[in-house]
């Protein structure tokens, strides 16, 4: 089980870091960014498989960057390339990414935090 949670971690890990220096090498080339964040996440399905985790993509690609155009209608911050009401058009997967690798990575976190604490209290108890 743990052995399956850490590769899982790991591959939360390298589509993040897919995710962030895809943007950052085409910064400016905002139809090839989500082109390739599309192509990372039909990849990423195959580990993010869960209704819970589709659901989650859907819902924060959707409602993160709707957010992110109101804030900018008010001028609140700015991109450098945008190209859809104020965003870059990958800010949608972006944030559905953001939303799941975060969900999935604090309850590994917790998961690891829950197992150290049973054997702190384990270790308590022979003394």
């Amino acid at each position: 089980m743990e052995t399956k949670i850490k590769k899982e971690l790991l591959s939360e890990l390298v589509l993040f870091v897919f995710a962030v220096f895809t943007i950052i090498l085409f910064k400016g080339h905002n139809l090839m960014v989500i082109v390739l964040l599309i192509i990372g996440w039909i990849l990423a399905l195959q580990i993010w498989h869960t209704r819970e985790d589709i659901m989650l993509f859907i819902v924060a690609g959707i409602c993160g960057p709707i957010a992110e155009i109101i804030a900018i209608h008010y001028g609140i911050w700015q991109y450098a390339h945008p190209d859809f009401l104020g965003i870059p058009i990958w800010l949608f997967p972006l944030w559905g990414y953001a939303s799941v690798f975060l969900n999935r990575f604090s309850n590994t976190l917790l998961y690891f935090y829950d197992k150290w604490n049973k054997a702190k209290k384990k270790k308590r108890k022979k003394k």
